[in-house]
């Protein structure tokens, strides 16, 4: 019964993995579609595709894949920064605010400590966001190489 036990306990560690990968990876794709889509708007008003070299056009797309990478991937410092309760303060005082402003709200009083230590039991995941800037440097750098070869 024991064994039986234990390649239950396996299986779930197993699909639970999975299950992570699998929402990784979906939250990737999307960070990195919205990346390059920042990426294509920023070419568009660098004016990428109607520069008259191809070296231009190149640092155009150079520039424009760096901007929406240091974007993305700032968008995760900041996450992870949240996630390590950096603005934990500024959340309470403004769902403080948000109070005093309902009528309908229970007049239940919450301490600041009871506010930090349920906002630090919810972490957001942060991985994708760094994952998906990263390719965009990438892409920024081959870019770059390109740039300076022609």
């Amino acid at each position: 019964m024991a064994e039986n036990e234990l390649n239950a306990a396996v299986t779930e560690d197993t699909s639970s993995a999975a299950e992570k990968r699998k929402a990784f990876l979906k939250r990737f794709l999307i960070t990195l579609a919205v990346g390059i889509a920042m990426a294509v708007g920023f070419m568009f008003l660098l004016g990428a595709f109607s520069k008259e070299t191809s070296k231009d056009t190149f640092h155009a797309l150079c520039d424009a894949c760096f901007v929406s990478g240091v974007l993305i991937t700032g968008a995760g410092l900041l996450v992870i920064s949240a996630n390590a309760g950096t603005f934990t303060m500024l959340g309470y005082s403004v769902s403080l605010w948000f109070k005093l402003l309902r009528k309908d709200l229970p007049n239940e009083s919450r301490s600041y400590y009871e506010y930090r230590k349920r906002r630090l039991e919810k972490k957001s995941p942060y991985l994708h966001y760094l994952c998906a800037g990263a390719v965009l440097l990438l892409a920024a750098l081959v870019l770059y190489l390109i740039y300076r070869s022609k």
